[in-house]
């Protein structure tokens, strides 16, 4: 540690009445919040020393032993003026004030901000047609449909379209791109996530057909499952499940997503 330059010594010459007072005082801060002053003394005749702060007033009283204290709970880069006092029986001499500045206090380090996720290439997410800015996405390996405002909701939102684990032609499985080897699929009808397991079923019920929706506004499809034909992803109190179609405009629009690409 560097220490701040000295800025002034005091010494006086022992009295003539026989009593002594400090010498070589010497004050020099160590912390933003500290200063630690030195004298030196022969301690002949002393009771006690006394180290006194100008401005603001204080004391501190100490044993004939020491030879250095250290004052503490100071402000930075401010500075202070102290005297150390000998005390006899009869009598006190007190030495010239030395003066010292604080440290500057240093600014806390910045803090570390994480780089924001970045999806992998090739990713995809799905928007809801009739909430926009809410997208499918798996969480504690459940389907929803949420907002994306954090690093975690993006990578939850975010899958690869792969070709339909079933193998049945124009039909595609969604990998999460956070929970390798683990798809959607529908379990008692419920959208959930889970890791392959490699059997049948799994395959089939991880599969979907996109079907895209025959309108003016394009780019936006449905997932039709390949197992139960006539029912497709929707989300109901923002739950995705597995529904058959009642043909009503609700559930049309219910089961509505736009493909976004990373």
């Amino acid at each position: 540690m560097v220490l701040a330059p000295l800025l002034l010594f005091g010494a006086r010459p022992a009295a003539t009445d026989g009593v002594e007072a400090p010498v070589n005082v010497v004050a020099f801060a160590n912390a933003p919040a500290a200063i630690t002053v030195a004298w030196t003394h022969s301690g002949e005749g002393v009771y006690y020393f006394v180290l006194e702060q100008q401005s603001p007033f204080a004391f501190t009283q100490m044993d004939a032993a020491k030879r250095a204290w250290t004052v503490v709970s100071l402000q930075a880069s401010t500075t202070y003026r102290y005297r150390v006092c000998a005390v006899y029986d009869t009598n006190r001499v007190c030495s010239d004030y030395a003066g010292v500045t604080t440290m500057r206090a240093e600014a806390p380090p910045a803090p570390t901000v994480p780089p924001a996720y970045v999806p992998p290439p090739g990713s995809v997410s799905f928007e809801s047609n009739n909430y926009r800015g809410r997208f499918i996405r798996h969480r504690n390996f459940l389907g929803e449909l949420t907002p994306v405002v954090s690093d975690l909701d993006r990578a939850d939102t975010t899958f690869f379209v792969r070709p339909g684990l079933s193998g049945t032609p124009q039909s595609v499985s969604l990998e999460s791109v956070n929970y390798r080897g683990h798809y959607l699929r529908h379990q008692n009808f419920r959208i959930k996530l889970n890791e392959n397991d490699g059997s049948e079923l799994f395959r089939k019920d991880a599969s979907f057909v996109m079907r895209e929706y025959d309108s003016v506004e394009k780019g936006w499809w449905y997932f039709e499952s390949v197992n139960f034909p006539n029912h497709y992803i929707r989300h109901q109190n923002f739950e995705l499940w597995l529904a058959r179609t009642d043909r009503s405009q609700l559930f049309l629009l219910d089961s509505l997503f736009g493909q976004r690409r990373h």
